[in-house]
């Protein structure tokens, strides 16, 4: 992005156990709302749980200045996967013009027998 840009910037932060173990390794998808579900980044968290501080194309500041204008963020989602857990999907996550922001994540673990995606069916 050119330093014209509207940016604001996302990281998420992966955790377990309501927040008190990190989830390294995990797989963190975000996407455009608009977009209809265009992946963006697809990155991976580090040891501590954590992503890279991505840059996210946002609107111009100065629509949050003006009553009347519509949204003056841009949305996206954040999917999250890891074996072992349920998937999470967090929706209308918004990017503001020169704001960084972390996302905290909380994964569930999977049961013994679970499955992340709901349960297959078996067909004889």
């Amino acid at each position: 992005m050119d330093s014209n840009t509207p940016t604001g910037y996302l990281k998420v932060s992966v955790t377990s156990g309501g927040g008190a173990y990190p989830v390294p390794g995990a797989i963190v998808l975000i996407k455009r709302g608009e977009d209809g579900g265009r992946i963006l980044y697809s990155l991976r968290t580090d040891e501590s749980g954590q992503t890279l501080t991505v840059p996210l194309a946002a609107k111009d500041e100065e629509l949050s200045e003006s009553p009347g204008n519509d949204m003056p963020y841009t949305v996206y989602s954040v999917e999250i996967i890891k074996d072992g857990y349920y998937k999470s999907l967090v929706n209308e996550v918004q990017a503001f013009d020169g704001v960084s922001a972390t996302l905290p994540v909380n994964l569930v673990p999977l049961g013994y027998g679970d499955f992340p995606y709901g349960n297959p069916t078996v067909r004889g």
